[in-house]
C-alpha cells in the first residue's frame, strides 16, 4: 500500500477531473489535439492546468468549428479590477469602438471565476446570434460585436461537475447549430 499526502491526493483528483472533462468534449466531437498543450501534472506533482482551464480549452475547440478565432485569452478573473481584464477591455474599446453600454454589459455580467475572452473574425452574424440560445447554469455567454466572453462561475461549477457541464454545453451547441 502506498501512502500519499493530502497535496498529492488533491493533485491526482484534479488531474482525474481534468481528464474526465477532456473525455466529455472528445466524446462530443472535439479533437484531442485541442488539448495537446495541456500539461496536467508537471515535475513537482502540482497541477499545471486547472480543470476550469481545461473546460475553457474544450469550448475553444468547439468554437473553432464555426468561427475563425483571432485572439483568445483565458484567465482567472477574481475581481473586476484584474489588470489583464482591464487591458482586454481597453484594447477592445479602441479596436471595436465599444460604447459605454457595451462596457457596462461586460462588467454587469462579471462573475468571480474563470473567464474566456475570444475575438473572432469573418463570421456569419446569424451564427453569432445563436450563441444567446445556449443557456447553462454556471456558464454565462456574453457577445458584443466580434467579442465572445464566457464566464464560468466558480461558485456554481466545481471540478467534479465540470464533466456534466461540458456534456451539457456540447449538447446545447449541437442543438443550436444543427
Amino acid at each position: 500500500m502506498i501512502l500519499r499526502g493530502d497535496e498529492e491526493i488533491s493533485t491526482m483528483l484534479e488531474s482525474l477531473y481534468s481528464l474526465k472533462v477532456i473525455n466529455a468534449f472528445v466524446r462530443h466531437g472535439v479533437k484531442k489535439e485541442s488539448f495537446k498543450h495541456m500539461n496536467l501534472i508537471y515535475e513537482y506533482g502540482y497541477s499545471a492546468c486547472e480543470t476550469h482551464e481545461v473546460f475553457l480549452e474544450g469550448i475553444i475547440g468547439i468554437l473553432k468549428e464555426k468561427f475563425l478565432i483571432e485572439k483568445q485569452e483565458y484567465f482567472y478573473a477574481g475581481n473586476v479590477d484584474d489588470k489583464d481584464f482591464k487591458n482586454l477591455i481597453q484594447s477592445a474599446y479602441k479596436k471595436y469602438s465599444l460604447n459605454l453600454l457595451d462596457i457596462q454589459r461586460i462588467f454587469g455580467s462579471f462573475h468571480k471565476g474563470y473567464c474566456l475572452w475570444i475575438e473572432i473574425t469573418k463570421c456569419d452574424p446569424d451564427n453569432l446570434d445563436k450563441l444567446k440560445d445556449i443557456q447553462i447554469d454556471g456558464l454565462k455567454v456574453v457577445r458584443i460585436k466580434h467579442i465572445i466572453i464566457f464566464y464560468l462561475d466558480e461558485h456554481y461549477v466545481y471540478d467534479d461537475t465540470l464533466t456534466s457541464t461540458a456534456s451539457t454545453f456540447c449538447k446545447e451547441w449541437t442543438g443550436v447549430f444543427q
